[in-house]
């Protein structure tokens, strides 16, 4: 159960990171940040609504307890890196990125899963 402990907490700490700065890039509206919207044909003010929604993401799930908004949260962020990868696809073509995008989606996955089994543990039958 420990070594299941550390692998939710490390996986949790490269999604957060991981989202802490693409939120930040995204609200500083960073030239590449705007370079790869602008090719994805997104609007510019796309970025600050990403932006927030990666920070709130963040500091939901740095917060105790919420265990369900943080199922929420979890969702949100497939959605999200779903709705990427689809992107990229559909106006690029198969990239590069798209190796980040899936392994974020694989980290994401071990930990959730490892959120979920934290959280909610098996039920004993009497």
């Amino acid at each position: 159960m420990k070594q299941q402990q550390i692998i939710y907490r490390i996986g949790l700490g490269m999604l957060i990171v991981f989202y802490a700065m693409g939120g930040v890039s995204n609200l500083l509206q960073l030239p590449d940040v705007m370079k790869n919207l602008k090719i994805l044909g997104y609007p510019s003010y796309f970025a600050v609504f990403l932006g927030i929604c990666q920070i709130s993401a963040v500091i939901l799930l740095l917060i105790p307890g919420f265990q369900k908004i943080k199922e929420w949260v979890f969702i949100g962020i497939y959605i999200n890196l779903i709705g990427a990868m689809v992107s990229h696809i559909v106006v690029e073509g198969f990239l590069p990125v798209l190796i980040i995008i899936l392994t974020t989606i694989i980290i994401l996955t071990i930990t959730f899963t490892l959120f979920l089994k934290r959280n909610n543990p098996p039920e004993v039958e009497a």
